[in-house]
This record gives structure tokens, C-alpha cells and sequence, in this order.
């Protein structure tokens, strides 16, 4: 049964301190979710408002061309003067130069189908091949692997040939207790076998490198780089302590992991064979887990750890089966984090990408906030809704809202029984709807877009989209909530689901999204065919279809979207 109208009166204001109390007439069901009537007798206005004076509109963008040629990109970065340079243009400037340099002392090699393989022992007393090494590793490790890398870099340079003997796979992922595959690897070898298991990744052997990654982790934690200090000086030069060398291995191990995690089981080997529990979609997701923990522990000033973290934490729904609000509330937290320590160290990437999955994930009800009828009328609650909240205990911080000391008593009855029943607080209770404070997500996607407009002034900003999963969930969010509703501030939207957070769907990587809109399957998996009135999601059957109609907000969604678009 649809609800004509739910109104919700606030205890708090949301506008700040010293505001009139605000009133939200909240209709539900007649407009759809996440339309409001008036606050304070004021009329929205549209897709900005007065904040201190400043009216702020929503500062949307046009979806960036992630298609953009390396060339054109690089050629963008190292025509920037060095005095405009922000610190993320100048870390790529300074790695395009260097890149271009290891490609000039390849010159006298001959171009190849595929590497070479020689000793290992040729390589180890190699100036050159070493510092071809630490060339590429320092180069790719400073940018986060975004940049490029030539055929020539790939296919040129001989490969130590003892990498294709790493054939076990690892027991567990805590290096200090497995077995090495490979005998007498130092400070030298390992800058060689890193830099071979970067080419390999590459070049789309992936899990060959991704072995690699954990044979050279047992053999960190064996001391092998314990004599780092002996490396020739321009090794040092390009590589200045074993912590960044170890910062790069787990960055590597990410993106192995994660590339393998966004295939289909049966993809994730080169070759026929069983597939080892290390490759199940359970193992890389705790393999990246690992990797973003030694992230964080050799580059603690580096926010590119907690980016992965969040990551973990929102593909912790599909795998670990943890509920989605908290998730969500997971995710927030990390990258509330990552982008303030992005902030501090000036890289532009995450201080925007880390703010977009900030704001998709207050759309996904992170901020906790649930609205409800009681005895006397409507309340709201925010609830602490992270995975690590007990779901019964003691005590639980709440923070409770409501017109009349008997409804906000109402709430708090409510609050205690499902403490008592054992409630977890991001499970959401029949009646409960998630809202969502909107003005919270414009600021965050407002605040992205000034180093997004950074990066566009040197051609970098594609990477923005093409790294955050959450830009059209919240430009969608903040065209129904302005343009299409005009919500004014202090005016609650609804979740656009309601469907409590993230959905148990794993990451398939950008540009292969398409999946069941109710369960989650995926193209590779089985067949999925498009609603055939609003074109917008797939299913897997017609089960599927009608259970998001009646129950996933499929039905609202659709015929909003196809009136518009008539």
C-alpha cells in the first residue's frame, strides 16, 4: 500500500546553529522517492542556495572521454610550464621524462615478439638492467600505475628467466610464514623480479605476476632487502629505501588481484587447470585487503592504501556477506580519510575520486539516517551504522529526532528494543525508510570537482571517471534531487533504491557493469534482457523483474524516467 504523505519534524536543524527549527512535509509515494514538499515555507531553489551568503550551484560536468590517447595526455602533462605544475601534474611530468629516457637507452635493442629470457646472474651485474629496473618501477609506482607504457618497454629489455619457475602457489598471505619458490634473492634480484612482474601484468599475464608479487613478499620478509643500501647510487636515486620498493610490490598486488577478481572464474587462469582457492573470488578479495594494509604500512603519508581499503569494504557485500548499510558506512569512513590525507599530500586523483565514492556512499544511506512512525507521529534516527557496531550491547550512540518530546521517547522505545533483540544497526526494520542528506553529497561532488578541474587543465581528468564506480549514481542522485525535484536545503531526499545500502554485486570493472538490477548476476554468467520500458537495467528472468517492480523501487524509477523522457 503506497503512503499518501509522511511528514518529519526536525529537532535539530541541519541548516547549523541559530536557524528557525525546520519543518519537512516528506511526500511519499505520490511525487515518488526522494521528493519533498516545502521547508519553512521557503520554495526550493532549485540546483543551488544561500550558504553564508554564497549561493553554491551544483557544478556538474560532462562525462570526461576515458578513451583519451596516452599521447595526447602526456603530451598535455609536459607542455604544462613548471610553475603552473600542481604536485600530482609534476609526479607524472617527472615519470613521462623518465619513461621517455628508459626508452632511449633501449634504442640499440632489437624489437621483439616477446621478451627475452637470460639468467639471472647476466642481469644482477647489470648497471643498466638495473637501473632500466628502478627506472620503471619508480615511474609507474609514483603515478598509481596510471600511466603508460611503450611496446617498447615491454618486449625490449630481457627478461630474468627464472620468473616462469614460480610455479606454487602461496599456502597463506602471511609472507613471514611461506615457503620461498626461488633461492638467494637480494636487494638486486628483487628490483629485477619486480619490474619483470610489472611487464608481465601488463602485458595481461596476470597471474604469473600476481605470483611473483607474493614470491618477492616471502623474500622481504626474509630480509631480502636488507642490504638496500648497497644498490648502485642511481638505483638509490630512483628508489630511496626498501619501504618504497615494498609500497610498489603491494601496489602491484592490487591491481593483479583486482584485475582478477573483475573476471569470470574460469578467465582468471592462462592456461586449462583446476582453479587454486588463491584465485576464488574470496582469496583476491582478502589478497587486496593484505596489499592495501602494506600500502598503508610502507607509505603511511600515501592515501592510495585507504582508496583500496574502501574498495575492500564495499566488495565486502557480495563476498563476506556483510549487510549493505554497513558497508556503506565502512566505505565512507575510509574515504573521508583517504581524501584529507590526499588533501595534505596534493594528489589530485584521490582528492577527487575519493570525495565521488564519498558521496555515492551517502546515497547509499552511509549517514545513517532512518525515518519512522511511532505512537504520536513521525521520528528519525541516525544510527552508527559500520560493521565494526556491536548489534547488542550496552549502550549505542543515537542520535534521536522528532516534533514532541513523545515521539523522540517513541524513537528512543524503538532504539532499546532493537538493542535488546539484537538488532544490528544497519539492518532496516519494515517501515523504516533510509534518507539522505543531499546537500552533504553536492558539497562532497562540488568540493571533487576543483582538482577534477585540475587534471583537465593537463588532460588527466579522464582517470576520475574511469577509477570512480559512484560518478553516475551521483550525478543521476543530484539531477532528480535538484533539477527534476527541487529539493531546498535542509529538505531530505530518500535513498533512490531504499534498498539498504550496497547490493550484494561484485565489481566487473568499468565499462562491464551490466548485470541483473535484482540479484546481481552478471552478462558473463547468464542472459539478461533490458526493461523494455524505461531501457535503463537488465534482468536475468522475469522473477527478477518483478521482484525489483514491487519491491526494489524499480516501479517509481521507470515511470519517472519514461515520462521524461517521451
Amino acid at each position: 500500500m503506497v503512503a499518501r504523505s509522511r511528514v518529519y519534524l526536525l529537532r535539530e536543524n541541519p541548516l547549523g546553529p541559530g536557524r528557525q527549527h525546520t519543518r519537512l512535509d516528506f511526500m511519499a509515494g505520490r511525487l515518488g522517492p526522494g521528493v519533498g514538499g516545502r521547508v519553512g515555507g521557503g520554495a526550493a531553489r532549485g540546483a543551488g542556495f544561500a550558504v553564508g551568503g554564497v549561493y553554491r550551484m551544483w557544478e556538474r560536468r560532462p562525462k570526461p572521454d576515458v578513451n583519451r590517447s596516452v599521447t595526447e595526455a602526456k603530451a598535455a602533462a609536459l607542455e604544462t610550464a613548471s610553475h603552473e605544475r600542481t604536485v600530482s601534474a609534476e609526479r607524472f611530468a617527472s615519470a613521462y621524462e623518465k619513461l621517455d629516457e628508459l626508452v632511449a637507452s633501449l634504442s640499440h635493442l632489437p624489437f621483439r615478439q616477446e621478451p627475452e629470457d637470460v639468467p639471472i646472474g647476466r642481469l644482477v651485474e647489470s648497471e643498466a638492467a638495473l637501473h632500466r629496473a628502478a627506472t620503471l618501477i619508480h615511474a609507474l609506482g609514483t603515478t598509481d600505475f596510471r600511466i603508460g607504457i611503450t611496446t617498447e618497454i615491454l618486449v625490449k629489455p630481457p627478461m630474468p628467466s627464472l620468473w616462469s619457475h614460480v610455479t606454487s602457489w602461496w599456502e597463506t598471505l602471511d609472507a613471514a610464514a611461506s615457503e620461498p619458490q626461488l633461492l638467494g634473492v637480494g636487494a638486486r634480484e628483487f628490483v629485477l623480479f619486480l619490474a619483470c612482474a610489472i611487464r608481465l601484468n601488463t602485458m595481461g599475464i596476470v597471474h604469473p605476476a600476481l605470483r611473483m608479487v607474493h614470491e618477492l613478499r616471502v623474500h622481504a620478509a626474509r630480509g631480502a632487502l636488507d642490504e638496500w643500501a648497497a644498490l648502485p647510487g642511481p638505483v638509490q636515486q630512483l628508489l630511496p629505501s626498501a619501504a618504497m620498493a615494498r609500497f610498489v610490490l603491494a601496489t602491484l598486488g592490487v591491481k593483479a588481484a583486482r584485475k582478477l577478481y573483475r573476471r569470470r572464474p574460469a578467465e582468471r587462469l592462462e592456461w586449462p587447470g583446476e582453479l587454486p582457492k588463491q584465485l576464488s573470488t574470496r582469496g583476491l578479495l582478502e589478497a587486496v585487503e593484505v596489499f592495501a594494509g602494506e600500502q598503508r604500512e610502507c607509505a603511511p603519508d600515501s592515501p592510495v592504501g585507504l582508496w583500496n581499503a574502501a574498495w575492500v569494504a564495499k566488495e565486502a557485500v557480495p563476498v563476506r556477506k556483510v549487510l549493505g548499510l554497513a558497508a556503506a558506512a565502512d566505505m565512507h569512513e575510509l574515504l573521508v580519510r583517504c581524501y584529507t590525507l590526499a588533501d595534505e599530500t596534493g594528489d589530485d586523483f584521490l582528492r577527487a575520486e575519493a570525495r565521488i565514492e564519498a558521496a555515492m556512499a551517502l546515497v547509499e544511506g552511509a549517514g545513517g539516517l532512518v525515518g519512522y512512525r511511532v505512537d504520536g507521529g513521525p521520528g528519525q534516527v541516525r544510527r552508527d551504522m559500520r560493521s565494526s557496531q556491536p548489534a547488542a550491547g550496552p549502550t549505542q550512540q543515537l542520535q534521536v529526532m522528532g516534533a514532541s518530546a513523545a515521539i523522540r521517547q517513541g524513537v528512543g522505545r524503538n532504539e532499546a528494543r532493537r538493542l535488546a533483540g539484537g538488532v544490528h544497526p544497519a539492518f532496516l526494520e519494515a517501515g523504516e525508510m533510509l534518507l539522505v542528506e543531499w546537500w552533504e553529497v553536492r558539497r562532497l561532488w562540488n568540493d571533487a570537482m576543483v582538482p577534477y578541474d585540475a587534471l583537465a587543465r593537463w588532460k588527466h581528468e579522464h582517470n576520475v571517471y574511469g577509477e570512480s564506480t559512484g560518478w553516475d549514481i551521483v550525478d543521476s542522485f543530484l539531477h532528480m534531487t535538484l533539477v527534476e525535484q527541487r529539493l531546498a536545503p535542509g529538505q531530505y531526499a530518500v535513498s533512490p533504491s531504499n534498498k539498504a545500502g550496497f547490493q550484494p554485486r561484485r565489481d566487473h570493472g568499468h565499462g562491464n557493469e551490466r548485470e541483473c538490477a535484482n540479484c546481481g548476476l552478471d552478462a558473463n554468467e547468464v542472459t539478461l534482457q533490458c526493461c523494455a520500458r524505461c531501457k535503463l537495467v537488465w534482468y536475468c528472468s522475469a522473477d527478477c523483474q518483478r521482484e525489483d517492480w514491487k519491491h526494489g523501487g524499480h516501479k517509481t524509477v521507470c515511470k519517472k524516467v519514461s515520462r521524461t523522457t517521451r
